[in-house]
């Protein structure tokens, strides 16, 4: 059996002073291990080392008030902002939205003046078919 010195004096078995259930609400009120060990006159480590289930539990309950608590101010009281974001949450919704960008560019440089086309511009027609007739001798 673990003991331990509790704070304030006399001997008594450390694990006989910690009540696991106490533990698991401590911590779902937002306890830290050194508040629960200071509550129980016991050590962090000593807490840390028997307690971490129970203080997990402890943490998923507050999760789940916190996320019940949510749902129904959401429901109930019509709250715009959390239905959306519970909708992110749970079905995956999401505000994304498709931009074609590359229709937008192709817009945006016609209006600079980019031609797509390099022989499309003016005085380079010449150049480009020299080009081409002498990579077709080459070649």
């Amino acid at each position: 059996m673990w003991t331990e010195q509790p704070k304030g004096g006399g001997k008594k078995p450390a694990k006989e002073m910690v009540d696991p259930n106490e533990v698991r609400a401590l911590a779902a009120i937002g306890a830290t291990q050194k508040e629960i060990a200071n509550f129980f006159g016991v050590s962090r480590q000593f807490i840390a080392k028997h307690y971490a289930a129970d203080i997990a539990k402890g943490h998923e309950d507050v999760k789940m008030s916190i996320r019940r608590a949510q749902i129904k101010n959401a429901i109930n009281h019509g709250s715009n902002a959390m239905l959306i974001w519970l909708g992110k949450q749970y079905l995956g919704q999401s505000d994304k939205q498709e931009v074609d960008h590359n229709h937008q560019m192709k817009d945006l440089l016609k209006e600079v003046g980019y031609v797509d086309d390099p022989r499309a511009i003016e005085g380079e027609q010449t150049l480009i078919e020299k080009g081409t007739e002498q990579e077709e001798t080459l070649g």
